[in-house]
């Protein structure tokens, strides 16, 4: 078990880079969309840790909405690529490619070693609140197997991030503000 403090400016993604070390295989990593990122999926995957994330916006083409993956349909068990599309299941496998350029934040000697494509898994989904705006979801996760992993439980544990969200963002408030002694 592990344990990341910094001050408040650093991201959340960098934080949890440090604790990879205390993963293990079969453990699941839960974030929001800094964490769906080409490059910290496949670190993951390769020390056998899963992970559930809301869709990466740099994902989807600007002004439009077409992914920027290709959907993967099976038929008669024959895995068939489809080209890329703006209408797809709401939960699919689709295939993403490596990214052309290197992001900042990891060597060359590691972005040479990361795998040329990677398959995931996308549920998308709506959530409907009276009175407020309607709220498209798309998560993306490593959990491939529909019958093993249904759709309406990770999505379920994916809105459970949102009340840890609120209570890290309370204690956060109410700390810099000298209510809360940590």
């Amino acid at each position: 078990m592990g344990i990341a403090i910094n001050i408040f400016k650093k991201h959340d993604i960098n934080l949890a880079r440090e604790l990879t070390a205390y993963l293990e295989i079969g453990d699941l990593v839960l974030g929001d969309r800094a964490f769906c990122a080409y490059s910290d999926i496949c670190l993951w995957l390769k020390n056998g840790i899963d992970g559930v994330f809301r869709l990466h916006q740099g994902r989807v083409m600007k002004g439009k909405k077409k992914p920027k993956y290709t959907v993967i349909e099976e038929k008669n068990n024959q895995k068939k690529k489809k080209k890329k599309s703006s209408k797809y299941s709401h939960d699919s496998l689709i295939l993403w490619t490596k990214p052309q350029d290197k992001p900042k934040d990891i060597s060359q000697d590691d972005f040479d070693c990361l795998p040329q494509d990677l398959v995931v898994r996308q549920i998308h989904y709506y959530i409907c609140i009276p009175g407020f705006r309607t709220e498209e979801i798309t998560i993306v996760t490593t959990l491939l197997d529909a019958l093993e992993y249904p759709a309406f439980e990770i999505i379920k544990l994916y809105d459970s991030i949102w009340s840890a969200e609120v209570n890290l963002r309370h204690i956060k408030t109410n700390a810099r503000h000298g209510y809360i002694n940590l």
